[in-house]
This record gives structure tokens, sequence and C-alpha cells, in this order.
């Protein structure tokens, strides 16, 4: 192991340029200098300190059970062992500040742009409040005087200052996904932390991002919105040029835009080696932690874990989060007099200009010209959907731009929200009296349990039964793929490490292979400055080594081939790209109808 001078030395020479730090200069006022959130930031920095070690700690990890020793933060960064950058790029939230900052410190051009248009400067408190929130990890709280106890995402105005003198000087942070780091950074140091769960770890100010409901809420407190952390991407940002957010989708998201930096349950359980018995072992506390098993010993929980279909419920916790967060915008703009965000609604509702040569794939169902609906990405089946969705519709129809008030007495029935809605925070954030956080709490519970192969197929044939006649809806159509790519995934792994199981129809994956292929010269999935698709590599079949061996490299897999990172290029306007959404769109179709004609996918195969 490097000693820590040595270590901290290696860090430091391999940090890039330093200038955003003339930005930060007298940036944030004082008043924003004197939150005091509990618990609170320390900055990246102490993180680096351990998790860029090339050698495992032998007093935390010396099993090295998970193969990638303590290397998270350089794979995250995109760098090598010394310190120096991988030819892969490294993960957008590792160059979120470079997004919006050039290396002298001064806004972009599609920044100075944006912040032109909707009347701020840079520096000053409303351009932290509006860009580095999400782009920094800036860690903002709408009542500043207010200590509370609810957890807190991102990084105070120093230890912004002190990451910039580190590699991770263009990032949003470590603390802006895994929380303010004050009162877990000894604990989690410790094997016994291995075994507590999301709950435990909570407490002490830590996001589990291993629990996929987790997860998906931090993600979409930027990817969709968080007004409690401003952060919000109003209609008035994306007129000024904010390229448009995606939809969401969790299993998606991590596996196509982040560089993998953990090691997934599935991985872990297969490197997993049992200690004897009855001696503590943390890596099995580990895995009892973050899945529910029926059994405890080692072979059952290693072959339920093998059958498990992590990323189906990754994506299915996703859309439900998402429904639940774009519910409680809603309710909160509908109660509060904030009322008439276009931003609110489903962009296609509006924008058909956008879409007008996707040809008849177009049609959407209740639509009213003039009257758009709520987000169709977030909706769900109605056996898991959080609310009847038909009273909101009709409130929304009932006026152009929807009858805030009718929005919210329909909301108010179907989620049986108390006369009188909680405006602390403290009350705000108990489960107890927010039907909406309850049901977000229910599904932390739920992201530890099972999915099976035939919850899965149930699952998938529910939602592509309720999206297929809205797929005109590009954002629908792309949500609907994503779900089916990580459905088609976790058959290939699970088939992978149970040769014995079900498998699914050749011709059904092969349809899906094609029409995956198909999508990749169309559609991307990040919401980041402007770039030119990469070509990528044909289609091809993986071996259990590589299994191993992707807990063990910077190298992220990807089903059917190894995908670049794709970064969003802009709504697609002209004649070719639409015509181009357009065939795909019809082709998604035709396999959603193929696929739910088979009364059952896995029969034509010989197993």
């Amino acid at each position: 192991m490097l000693p820590f001078t040595q270590l901290k030395s290696l860090i430091l020479a391999c940090a890039s340029s330093v200038s955003f730090l003339c930005l930060f200069t007298g940036l944030f006022t004082s008043a924003q200098a004197q939150l005091t959130p509990h618990p609170t930031s320390i900055g990246s920095s102490g993180c680096l300190n351990c998790h860029s070690n090339p050698f495992p700690l032998n007093n935390v990890d010396g099993d090295n059970a998970d193969g990638l020793e303590m290397q998270q933060a350089r794979l995250f960064l995109g760098r090598d062992t010394y310190g120096n950058p991988l030819p892969t790029p490294a993960d957008p939230h590792a160059e979120a500040l470079s997004k919006i900052l050039l290396s002298d410190g001064t806004p972009t051009p599609l920044t100075s742009q944006i912040i032109n248009e909707i009347g701020i400067t840079a520096p000053s408190d409303a351009f932290s409040k509006t860009c580095l929130t999400c782009h920094a990890g800036f860690q903002y709280r709408s009542n500043p005087t207010q200590e509370s106890l609810t957890l807190a995402l991102g990084r105070s105005a120093e230890s912004i200052e002190e990451d910039l003198q580190t590699p991770a000087n263009k990032s949003i942070g470590c603390e802006a996904c895994h929380g303010a780091a004050s009162n877990y950074f000894q604990p989690h140091q410790t094997k016994r932390w291995l075994g507590l769960s999301a709950d435990n770890k909570s407490q002490q100010g830590f996001f589990d991002l291993a629990n996929p409901a987790i997860a998906a809420e931090v993600c979409l407190s930027c990817h969709l919105g968080s007004p409690s952390e401003s952060k919000v991407v109003s209609h008035r940002i994306y007129a000024a040029g904010h390229p448009p957010l995606p939809p969401f989708d969790l299993a998606k998201s991590l596996d196509a835009t982040c560089n993998q930096h953990w090691v997934d349950l599935k991985v872990k359980a297969t490197l997993w080696k049992p200690t004897p018995v009855g001696s503590n072992d943390p890596r099995k506390n580990y895995l009892l932690a973050h899945f529910q098993a029926s059994a405890t010993d080692a072979d059952a929980l290693k072959s339920e874990i093998a059958n498990h279909f992590d990323n189906t419920l990754k994506s299915f916790i996703g859309i439900q989060t998402a429904q639940a967060m774009n519910l409680k915008l809603i309710h909160n703009q509908a109660t509060k007099g904030e009322w008439g965000d276009y931003a609110s609604y489903d962009c296609m509702g509006c924008h058909q200009t956008l879409y007008k040569q996707i040809r008849s794939s177009t049609s959407i169902p209740n639509r009213i010209p003039g009257r758009p609906l709520w987000a169709y990405w977030t909706r769900l089946p109605d056996s898991v959907s959080l609310i009847n969705t038909t009273p909101l519709d009709e409130a929304f129809l009932a006026q152009p731009f929807g009858n805030p008030n009718l929005i919210s007495k329909a909301l108010d029935a179907s989620l049986n929200y108390p006369s009188t809605i909680p405006t602390t925070e403290s009350s705000a954030n108990n489960p107890s009296a927010n039907p909406i956080d309850q049901s977000m709490k229910r599904l932390q519970a739920r992201a530890r349990e099972p999915m099976t192969r035939v919850q899965a197929q149930a699952w998938i044939r529910s939602l592509l039964t309720q999206r297929k006649d809205f797929l005109g809806n590009e954002w629908v159509a792309k949500q609907t793929l994503w779900a089916l790519e990580m459905y088609f995934k976790d058959i290939e792994t699970c088939e992978l490490l149970n040769p014995n199981s079900p498998k699914i129809d050749p011709e059904i994956q092969a349809a899906f292979r094609a029409l995956q292929q198909q999508s990749r010269s169309v559609w991307s999935t990040n919401a980041c400055t402007p770039t030119t698709e990469p070509q990528e590599a044909p289609p091809r079949e993986i071996t259990a080594g590589e299994l191993t061996q992707r807990a063990t490299t910077a190298k992220n897999h990807r089903p059917f081939g190894n995908q670049s990172h794709v970064e969003h290029t802009g709504e697609r306007t002209d004649a070719h790209a639409a015509e181009q959404t357009g065939e795909l769109i019809e082709a998604l179709r035709d396999f959603i109808d193929a696929y739910l004609a088979s009364s059952n996918p896995y029969a034509g195969s010989k197993n």
C-alpha cells in the first residue's frame, strides 16, 4: 500500500487545471455560507485518498472480494492506476461542471446564451441555484436558517473550492450522489458497514445507491427535478437553449451513461467465497442486507441471486419512482400557486412540429390540441400505477393547460393526501405524513426483493400492453425500448449463469437484437452537450469469463456489444432523422405486437 503522503501527491499530480477556482471566488453569498445542514459536506478529497488506491486496504477490504479493490474513484474519473487519463471517456458526471464552464472558469457559449436569456450572471447566487446544484453538486437549501435532520445531497461551497484542487475538479462530487459524508465517513471504513441496511446507513447520511429505489430518487432529483434542492429545469431555461432532459430508465442510465465504478449484486455473489459456517461473513451480510433471499445457505443464496432479473427490477423501480416524483412535482405546483410552467407538461402536447414527420406513429389517444397532459413516460400500467390516471387527465383537459384546483383535488383523492399538506422539511419527508413519500419508502423495500423470470415477464408484458398505443410519443418509445433492453440483458445473463434455465425463443431474441441495432444510430440516452455519436461494434455474445472480468476492469460490459457513451444530440427535426425515428418506432411497434402475440416467449425454445 502506498504511504498516505505519497498517495496524496499522486492524486494532486494527476489533477488537471484548477482555473475553475477563479469562478468561485466570492461566488457564494454569506447567507449561503451559513448553511448548516446535518450531516455536513466534507468534499471529495477524503474519498479520493482511499478510493483511488490500486492496492486493497487490509483493515477495510483485505479479502478484495469485489475485484475492484479500492479504485472506485479512479474508474469514475476515467484514470488508470497511475492517475493518467484512460482512452475511454470519464463518467459524464465526472465532467458535468465542464459542460457549463470553460477551463478558465468562464461560462461556455451555450451557458452564456442560456443565462443571458433568463437574466442571470455568473458568478452569482442565482447562477449557483440555477446551474451549480446539478452541474457541481452544490448543496442548496430553500431555508438556510433551518437545521434539518433530513438527509442532504451535495457539497458546500467550501467543499467545492477544495475539490477544484483534486482530479474531481470537473465533477459533481462524490457527495452529490452518496450524501454529505460527515457522519458516515468513519463508520463506512469498517467491515461492519457492509452488513448495514439502507435504513441504518441513511441515519448516518449515506444514500445506499445499491438499493434501486434510492438510486432512482437520487438520479431523478436532477434528471426530473427537486424544487426543495433548487434542481429545476424550467421551460424558460429549455427555451433559452438547455438540451431537453430525456426520459429516465434507471437500469439503462446506469448501464449506458455511467462509468461503472461499483460492483453489481450479481457479480458480488459470483465472486463471494463463503467463510466457515458460524464465523462472521461481512460479504454474506452485505448480500442479505441488499437482497431478501428465501434461503441463507451459500449455494441457495448464490443460485437465487443468479436467477434474479436485477436490471428489469431497476427499470421497474425507476419508472415507479419517476411517476411518484412527477406526481409530487405536479401536486406541489398545483397547491402552492406555482402552476403554469410549461415544463410540467408532456412536451409533445405542444411541440407537434418536432414530430410531424414521424408519419402515423405520432397518433396519441386522448390528445386534445392546446391541452397538453402530464408526461406520458411517467405513466404506468394500472396494476402498478400510484393513481387512477383518468381523473387527473380530466383535470388537465378541463381547460387549456389544466385546472390546478381540479388537478389538486384529483391527486388528493387518488393519493389520500391529508387536508393540510405539511410545509416543513421534517414533516414533508415523514413517510406517515406524505402518501407519495410513503410509496417511495415501500419501493425501497420492494427493491430488495427478488424479481424472478416469471415476474419479469409479467411486468414487461403489462408495460408493453400499456405503452403500445403511445409509441407516437418519442419519449415513451425510447423508455419502452430501454426497458426491453434491460429485460433481454437479464435473460442473457441468467442463461449464462444457469445453463439449465429456460431459454428465450431464438426468433424473438434475434428480432430484438435487430431492433436494438437499428436504434443505436437514432436514439441516445444522455442529455449533455451535443456530440458526434461514435460507431459501435457489431453484436456479439458474452462469455462467463467476461461476466467476472467486468468486475475487475474499468471497461463497461454491454449486452450484444460494447456501447460507447452516447450523448443527446438535440431534437431530430431534419427530414432524414425524423424518417429514421418514424421507422424505428414502427419497428418497435411491430416487435411489441409480435412479442405480445406469443403467449409464452420461451415456448420456441428446445429447453
